[in-house]
């Protein structure tokens, strides 16, 4: 069996009573849809077919949020080649991940509304373009709230 430092469940909410929770502790609290990509990274690192790997994964804290971590794992092999440990390490990188997200979303809503331009340009009145820009963000952009100022900026909120 692998442990695993109790850092990395504190850092989930988690107090563990056990000295070292397992490695299972650890991908039990892997969000379901990365936990068998995660199984079969450590699979490889074991078979010997990797010696490290990086990887992002989801994870659930306590309280029900979902993180994001940048995870990485390397074996350390004794002189006969055999695997002695795993020494990994595990970043929370939820902040990272919702700025790139909504950067996305926001380049996303540019592009939409430069393709549009020329559609643009056949309406008359600004009403007009407000409507059409707003209806055609809403079907690209699901979630999101769309403002236009009366300068025509747009800003997409999400």
């Amino acid at each position: 069996s692998i442990s695993i430092d109790n850092n990395l469940i504190n850092m989930l909410g988690y107090d563990t009573k056990r000295p070292k929770p397992l490695l299972n502790d650890w991908i039990h609290l892997t969000y379901k849809e990365d936990r068998t990509s995660i199984i079969d990274i450590l699979q490889d690192i074991l078979d010997g077919k990797k010696q490290s790997y990086t990887y992002d994964c989801r994870r659930i804290h306590k309280n029900g949020s979902v993180y994001w971590f940048n995870d990485y794992v390397e074996a350390i092999y004794d002189e006969n080649g055999s695997i002695i440990e795993l020494i990994g390490t595990s970043k929370n990188i939820t902040n990272e991940k919702l700025t790139e997200e909504k950067k996305y979303k926001y380049y996303a809503g540019l592009q939409i509304l430069i393709e549009s331009t020329f559609q643009f340009l056949k309406f008359q009145k600004i009403d007009q373009i407000y409507d059409y820009a707003g209806h055609i963000l809403n079907q690209k952009i699901p979630n999101s709230i769309i403002i236009f100022s009366s300068a025509f900026c747009a800003e997409v909120i999400f």
